[in-house]
């Protein structure tokens, strides 16, 4: 499984809908907690609540809790933008890599015999290609 597939996973997962954080409160131990809240079915639900007892962490409950609802309600949305993007990419190597595999063209001599132009950087036959030849940066484009 891919980690992709796992935070996907994680999400279906959890509680549904939009999260988003309730006032704070501090119990009768001394611990500050700051619901976050999501509406499931019409009800207002409460899947968790960011809990620290000790002072000196004072705000940490705050920008936890601020940090929890932001990633649960974006992760869809950069899950979809992040497939888009991989699709995105596979047809681009797509047609670098049909555009490296036809970097020439032929051309027929007066007399019947036959020889291949570069596209790119005119380069013909076995010559070696110009290193800034789009065919060049084509092939060193793709992976190995």
């Amino acid at each position: 499984m891919t980690k992709y597939q796992a935070l996907r996973d994680a999400v279906g997962q959890a509680t549904p809908g939009e999260w988003s954080i309730g006032p704070s409160y501090t119990d009768d131990d001394g611990y500050i907690e700051l619901p976050i809240y999501s509406v499931v079915d019409g009800q207002k639900t409460a899947p968790m609540a960011i809990a620290l007892q000790f002072p000196y962490v004072r705000g940490m409950q705050e920008a936890n809790a601020a940090f929890v609802t932001l990633a649960h309600n974006l992760t869809p949305d950069l899950l979809a933008e992040r497939d888009e993007h991989a699709a995105e990419i596979a047809r681009l190597r797509a047609l670098v890599s049909e555009m490296a595999d036809n970097d020439t063209y032929e051309i027929e001599y007066d007399d019947g015999r036959m020889y291949s132009v570069c596209h790119g950087c005119s380069a013909q036959d076995d010559d070696e290609h110009n290193p800034n030849c789009l065919y060049v940066r084509a092939r060193a484009a793709l992976p190995q």
